[in-house]
């Protein structure tokens, strides 16, 4: 079996120990941690090629035997971060795999005794209680107020959108999982009506586009194909235009080419707009933490701008003055939720 080993710390004292887990359409990547005072520490995980996995209790089987052979550690729960639809609480549909997730047929097939699964953006939120100063961006001074509601918004290949609320009893954040990223986004100006009507044409459909139809990778290729319908062709169309990976490459010109500039400078607004709507919401004084490929690869975009954009508001702009606002830049930050709700 092809797999990649990380190793994070050695092996301490620790009052249990958990596996983790991001099942994903590309990669699948597992996690062992040791857990004392409920924390969770990463001990090392195995990456797996999702294509060339048979199912996903082998690829358990091979990390709880490599965990018991090579640490000499035993592991009975475990959570798992998916990337699909849930369905009873134990069964999970994922897209583009050949296999599905029964975690009743996992636990009968492997040593462990409890497996959790939740969304992968979950799995985000949850991370929010572990993540460090290194793992963050400030984007402000302010200060989180101590037990208040945070909140995570992440655009990548979709838009998630999670609130996290203070547990006494377990010490820690728990999350509130919604379905705010298909949320009606309300044009504001003569451009924004455009674009909308751009991408109702272009899809062939009356239905309202959504904040995720803007906010993610298929978003910025939206975008980019009304900017481009408005300001014309350059050098850089051709290549994006072929291109399978349109997102990648207008992230890759966005300071070169004008198009692409452009259809940033639209992005980020509208990011920063849906930023603001959902800080009203949920009042998140505990801080919004932004998550998702995007903003991880271009956290400059979040600039005077963007705050400007995120404060503009007729009632409470004095409110959103004391949001505290965090990118989070760590790529394994859904292995460290996995790992904290396997804890829990």
């Amino acid at each position: 079996m092809n797999f990649k080993l990380q190793e994070f710390s050695k092996k301490r004292n620790f009052k249990e120990f958990v596996l983790g887990g991001d099942i994903g359409g590309t990669n699948t990547s597992l996690v062992v941690a040791g857990v004392k005072n409920k924390k969770p520490e990463l001990l090392f995980s195995l990456h797996y090629e999702t294509k060339k996995l048979k199912n996903l209790q082998t690829a358990i089987n091979h990390i709880l035997n490599f965990a018991k052979e090579k640490y000499n550690i035993k592991i009975k729960k475990a959570c798992l971060a998916v990337a699909g639809v849930i369905l009873n609480n134990h069964y999970a549909e994922l897209n583009n795999i050949r296999w599905n997730i029964d975690t009743k047929i996992i636990l009968k097939k492997t040593g462990l005794k409890k497996i959790t699964l939740i969304n992968d953006f979950e799995a985000v939120a949850y991370a929010v209680n572990i993540l460090s100063k290194k793992d963050l961006i400030r984007l402000n001074k302010i200060k989180p107020e101590k037990n208040k509601v945070k909140s995570v918004i992440g655009a990548g290949t979709g838009l998630g959108k999670t609130i996290l609320y203070f547990d006494k009893h377990s010490d820690s954040y728990l999350t509130l999982p919604t379905e705010g990223g298909h949320e009606d986004f309300p044009s504001q100006n003569n451009e924004e009506l455009e674009l909308v009507k751009h991408i109702q044409k272009s899809e062939k459909t009356k239905k309202p586009v959504s904040y995720e139809m803007l906010l993610s990778g298929d978003g910025l290729a939206r975008i980019y194909s009304f900017v481009k319908k408005k300001l014309g062709k350059t050098k850089i169309t051709k290549i994006i235009d072929n291109s399978k990976e349109k997102s990648i490459l207008i992230s890759k010109y966005r300071k070169k080419d004008r198009i692409c500039k452009k259809t940033f400078q639209i992005f980020t607004k509208i990011y920063a707009k849906a930023c603001k709507n959902f800080s009203l919401t949920t009042l998140c004084f505990g801080g919004l933490y932004i998550a998702g490929g995007i903003a991880m690869k271009n956290s400059d975009i979040f600039n005077k701008e963007f705050i400007s954009e995120f404060q503009n508001n007729p009632v409470f702009s004095k409110i959103l003055k004391k949001i505290p606002i965090f990118i989070i830049k760590d790529y394994d930050v859904s292995l460290y939720g996995s790992i904290f709700a396997a804890a829990l």
